[in-house]
């Protein structure tokens, strides 16, 4: 932890570690029951939604980039075309 911050592999950050966390299941269970991942307004709604931060996070598109390419690649998933 640094000032507030959860460093991860690949230098990637985070001021919320439980929003992401409680993201991450929700999105697994996701898909288990539709066979695909949630389009990205649902997964930014859940982010709000789930965040400790809500006052000052915004689930930016530039967020959701980093926040799926960071997901697809703990659950080895292919990259995004």
């Amino acid at each position: 932890v640094n000032n507030g911050y959860y460093w991860k592999k690949g230098g990637r950050k985070t001021q919320d570690p439980l929003m992401e966390t409680k993201l991450v299941n929700w999105i697994d269970e996701y898909v288990k029951l539709n066979h695909k991942l949630p389009e990205q307004k649902v997964i930014k709604n859940m982010a709000l939604e789930y965040s400790n931060y809500y006052q000052s996070f915004k689930a930016s598109k530039g967020w959701y980039e980093k926040f799926m390419h960071w997901y697809r690649k703990i659950r080895n998933l292919s990259p995004k075309k």
